[in-house]
């Protein structure tokens, strides 16, 4: 009896292996379908940013060259054709105005993206989460039914109940103890004797049995808890070392930004500055030719 239920409890396992195996490779199929479509549109995704971003480029360019070639307001019917420098400074800021606005606005667009990205991993963390609650509640249940199980009859009583009682020395208290039968006693009371006796230490197997599949199950249990806490530690670490590099990177990137703005300034700054030494040497030559042409002048009257 027990070789039979050994036979079946073989297929039942060798069954539920290859069932496992099938959904495994059905899984790992949806997987790779599923990868594939996200690179399709990943791949897609990133073309028509590159189109946006040239569209926009030629669409400034274009403003841009309409801007220089069109007239100024302040030019009425014609009387300036050159741009002063008041003007040539508005520009300067209307233009320095829209980069920043550009700036912004790319800005809170990478900001979405980054809350985007963060939301998805979290979702992806809440479905592996549950994939292992999932897989501990399957642990507990089968825990739940090893101690829920019938009493298994062995007719081998003493072979049986020789190798339990041989295989733990931890758990003598629990052995059953016999007793001499009485002299006395009659037949009927001799089975009921034997009987209570074959009883007693079924139990006794049985609940041996069930200790030792709970152990397994526990151990199985604290098994899988470590690896999904190694593997959630190690999702955290990498997501922290990500977000410390990207962090670098953003400081990195706002300190060139400061020193590019601290030398555009120095150099506007610079050029102003030659511009006016520049105006009052003209000045200065102009001074200079007018008091030359003066004294060009009152020589010929003294001739």
């Amino acid at each position: 009896m027990s070789l039979v239920k050994d036979e079946e409890a073989k297929e039942a396992h060798e069954k539920e292996i290859r069932r496992q195996n099938r959904l495994i490779a059905v899984l790992e199929e949806e997987e790779a379908r599923a990868r594939a479509y996200y690179e399709y549109e990943f791949a897609n995704n990133l073309r028509e940013r590159r189109e946006m971003k040239e569209a926009e480029q030629a669409m400034r360019l274009f403003m841009l060259e309409s801007k220089n070639t069109g007239g100024s307001k302040y030019d009425v019917g014609g009387a300036t054709s050159k741009k002063s420098s008041k003007q040539e400074r508005r520009d300067q800021l209307k233009k320095e105005q829209a980069q920043k606005l550009v700036r912004d606005r790319e800005c809170k667009e990478m900001l979405a993206e980054d809350d985007l990205a963060m939301s998805i991993r979290t979702e992806e963390k809440k479905q592996e989460q549950l994939a292992a609650l999932k897989k501990e509640m399957e642990l507990y249940a089968l825990e739940n039914e090893a101690a829920d199980s019938t009493v298994i009859e062995d007719l081998s009583d003493d072979e049986g109940y020789a190798s339990s009682v041989l295989s733990d020395d931890s758990q003598e208290d629990l052995i059953p103890e016999t007793t001499p039968p009485p002299l006395d006693e009659s037949p009927e009371e001799a089975r009921d004797r034997v009987k209570k006796e074959r009883l007693e230490r079924r139990k006794y197997r049985h609940r041996r049995r069930r200790e030792k599949a709970q152990r397994e199950l526990r151990k199985r249990r604290q098994r899988h808890e470590a690896e999904q806490a190694a593997v959630l530690e190690a999702f955290r670490k990498d997501a922290l070392v990500a977000h410390a590099k990207a962090e670098l990177e953003w400081m990195e990137l706002e300190e060139e930004a400061r020193v590019i703005e601290k030398q555009e300034f120095r150099a506007r700054a610079n050029l102003r500055k030659v511009a006016l030494y520049c105006q009052g040497k003209g000045m200065d030559e102009l001074r200079a030719r007018y008091d030359l042409g003066v004294l060009h002048a009152i020589d010929a009257t003294r001739i």
